[in-house]
């Protein structure tokens, strides 16, 4: 047998062995973290993400496309299309709610626009930019809403920046393109954890799975300056991609029921500045929901993510401010 011969057959010994290894990896090493019921495959630059398909948690059926976002998959832009993209974490992504009840999708079906959740349960403003940036020009949106709050503000023993620190530079070098190959590979990722460790595989713990559990110690995952940093550097990307910007300052139940957040005040205040220096709307969910008159029981799912009704409200007042601002028309 020629040498040429010998190769090529040693070649493919070899990734069959990787392909049956990468098998036996991805349906027997579970994955971290654990949030919602569901293991979420790790990301090398948004820490972990969704993952693909369609299941249930919480009793409620979630849908997600190839692009890790909640609803179908993504398809050319019509000419008159309009399309809104909501960025932010549980309370963005619908938890406990159906996809066509949550506030983007609310917004949209009494404006006739398409809505796109470019949201996770955990995410912070770093994972929302990262997001954004990687696949925001293939979203084509015309809006682009901000509802990032309660995963930047929790206080859960580790920084996003300190987590993604090397990626931030590293994503744009050439060896980022060679990662890109092998960041999907459950076999590369466990390699790389047991060889060399990862603290982006540790600490996955978001407030409210642990019925907020916030302390007075540390920093949030990401301070105060920080998160105005993203939220300003949000509004940057979002207008180079040709959309406009709103905001959506979330609640939870117990200011409904008249306590005060100062935590929660300081972030919220963060996305009023940025609002007013972008000229954008802001909506203030404590508003619409006291208008409402409604008990917070009704308006919320659970301590701190809004029901549908808490949903439907938030929906209506978003679509006012798209008329109001004639956009999408």
């Amino acid at each position: 047998m020629s040498r040429m011969k010998k190769s090529i057959m040693s070649l493919c010994f070899a990734i069959c062995i990787l392909l049956g290894l990468e098998t036996f990896v991805r349906t027997t090493v579970p994955f971290q973290p654990n949030l919602d019921g569901v293991s979420l495959p790790p990301d090398p630059d948004l820490l972990w993400r969704q993952p693909y398909g369609l299941r249930e948690t919480q009793g409620v059926q979630v849908r997600i496309n190839k692009l890790g976002m909640r609803g179908p998959e993504l398809r050319p832009k019509a000419s008159d299309e309009c399309r809104v993209v909501s960025i932010g974490d549980s309370s963005v992504f619908g938890f406990m709610v159906a996809e066509e009840e949550s506030y983007t999708a609310v917004a949209c079906q009494s404006h006739q626009c398409t809505p796109m959740i470019l949201a996770s349960p955990g995410y912070s403003t770093v994972q929302s930019l990262v997001w954004l940036e990687r696949i925001g020009a293939e979203l084509e949106p015309d809006w682009i809403w901000i509802g990032n709050l309660w995963s930047d503000q929790s206080i859960v023993g580790f920084q996003d920046k300190d987590l993604v620190r090397d990626y931030s530079v590293f994503r744009r070098r050439w060896q980022w393109r060679m990662l890109r190959i092998f960041r999907r590979s459950a076999l590369f990722n466990q390699l790389r954890l047991f060889f060399i460790g990862d603290t982006k595989h540790q600490h996955r713990d978001v407030a409210w799975q642990n019925g907020w559990n916030q302390s007075d110690k540390g920093l949030p995952r990401v301070p105060l300056k920080n998160y105005a940093i993203n939220i300003a550097a949000l509004v940057t990307l979002s207008q180079s991609l040709g959309a406009n910007v709103a905001f959506v300052g979330l609640a939870k139940q117990s200011e409904m029921d008249g306590a005060h957040d100062e935590l929660a005040e300081q972030y919220r205040t963060v996305l009023k500045n940025a609002a007013d220096i972008a000229n954008a709307p802001y909506i203030d969910a404590k508003t619409v929901w006291q208008r409402s008159k409604q008990p917070s029981t009704a308006l919320f799912a659970d301590f701190l993510h809004p029901s549908a009704e808490g949903h439907r409200l938030l929906g209506e007042a978003l679509a006012e401010e798209i008329i109001r601002a004639q956009g999408c028309d």
